[in-house]
């Protein structure tokens, strides 16, 4: 029997080889691999990413995706890929008066397995992708962080994580824009923007709106 399993597996190895060898024989086709940084946090209205503070209470972190092209021409091409992207957004108020002080933070995490589904034009030495994103949530996590100070000196110190995989929406939709630059064979420098359409939150739409993500990375055609 052990034998009998060896030979299927070899067997399937070899299928598998040869399949890959066909399909990263045929000049149509296009794999790559992108890492990257990425900086997320939410909109408050529709679509006012600068009205926010964006640029200061953000969620950074690194990413990493597999993309596949079919070439519709020299210029033109439709892809598609998996990535893993970590969204969300932070916050922080105070509360003063002559009895006490408070400070608080929090935080809400979001990771999302992504399935990108676009068109992308050559323009000079540029590729421009524009299309739809599919998002499913495979983890949520909500942070909070509390300081207390009262006029006697006393100082309580709050921190704690939960993970709240029912407060969120499993499924978001959006729309992605992607910018490639090759910088050298085989090597290029990438800038996306993401945008959900679909607030995270499911018990307070106005807490989490819609997730907004700026991605930057470089990404390697590997055929």
């Amino acid at each position: 029997m052990n034998q009998l399993r060896q030979n299927k597996i070899s067997l399937l190895v070899t299928l598998l080889f040869l399949i890959t060898s066909q399909v990263f024989a045929q000049n149509k086709n296009e794999f790559y691999i992108e890492v990257g940084y990425s900086q997320a946090s939410q909109s408050p209205t529709i679509f006012n990413l600068f009205k926010t503070s964006f640029w200061r209470e953000n969620i950074h972190n690194g990413y990493f995706s597999a993309e596949y092209y079919r070439n519709i021409n020299a210029e033109s091409a439709v892809g598609t890929g998996i990535q893993l992207v970590e969204k969300g957004f932070k916050n922080a108020y105070g509360i003063s008066t002559p009895q006490l002080a408070i400070y608080q933070r929090y935080f809400f995490k979001l990771d999302y397995i992504e399935m990108p589904l676009v068109y992308r034009k050559k323009i000079a030495s540029f590729f421009f992708n524009v299309g739809v994103l599919n998002s499913y949530l495979v983890k949520s996590a909500v942070g909070t962080a509390s300081i207390t100070k009262y006029a006697n000196g006393k100082i309580q110190d709050f921190r704690g994580t939960s993970y709240e995989p029912n407060s969120f929406n499993k499924f978001d939709i959006g729309l992605i824009m992607r910018i490639d630059k090759e910088i050298r064979r085989n090597v290029f420098f990438t800038f996306s923007f993401m945008r959900g359409l679909i607030r995270p939150y499911i018990y307070n739409s106005g807490e989490l709106n819609y997730n907004e993500v700026f991605l930057v990375g470089l990404k390697y055609k590997i055929n």
